[in-house]
């Protein structure tokens, strides 16, 4: 496979349907691995497990967001031991024109926003120049990034907490909807 090209792709939208057709069109005109999760939570185990060369998530999904996880897995990958390098991100959205969007073109890793619906082909021309930029390490102020201070300022909490603000908590049995 040429170098321009990613290995192994990992897809994650909670749109069952778009995320079937990404992954079947990427493994038929890429001739690469895509592994795919309508659940953030399952895509997040994955990257625990295996390396990707590329990620492509959706911007707008339930509980955890594609923003959100991908802070996670740079948090993780970050303070691990060796530290792993964040693969490229693509973010496809139907709310691509929203300002937090358009702030998460800054950060290091990504490289793109493709507003929904999109042409197929227009996610392989991202997909394949994606994996042609040179990789640029995370960087260890990742925290300060903007989109990451939103997190952090988004994060609740109760006063005398010693929970640190840039980790957001974990869901409780209270939180879910009555």
């Amino acid at each position: 496979m040429p170098d321009e090209q990613p290995k192994r792709i990992l897809v994650v939208d909670d749109d069952v349907t778009l995320m079937r057709v990404t992954r079947e069109a990427l493994e038929s005109l890429l001739k690469c691995t895509v592994d795919s999760s309508p659940k953030p939570e399952y895509a997040f185990e994955l990257m625990l497990k295996r390396d990707y060369d590329l990620l492509i998530f959706d911007y707008s999904m339930p509980m955890i967001d594609g923003a959100m996880l991908f802070f996670l897995i740079g948090k993780v990958y970050e303070n691990a031991q060796p530290p792993r390098l964040v693969p490229p991100l693509i973010l496809v959205s139907g709310k691509a024109e929203e300002e937090r969007a358009q702030d998460l073109l800054k950060e290091p890793r990504v490289r793109g926003l493709i507003s929904k619906p999109f042409a197929i082909n227009r996610l392989v021309q991202k997909c394949a120049s994606a994996s042609r930029e040179s990789p640029t390490p995370l960087s260890a102020n990742r925290c300060r990034s903007a989109d990451s201070r939103r997190v952090r300022q988004s994060v609740p909490h109760e006063p005398g907490s010693s929970r640190l603000l840039d980790r957001p908590p974990l869901p409780s049995a209270s939180d879910a909807p009555q």
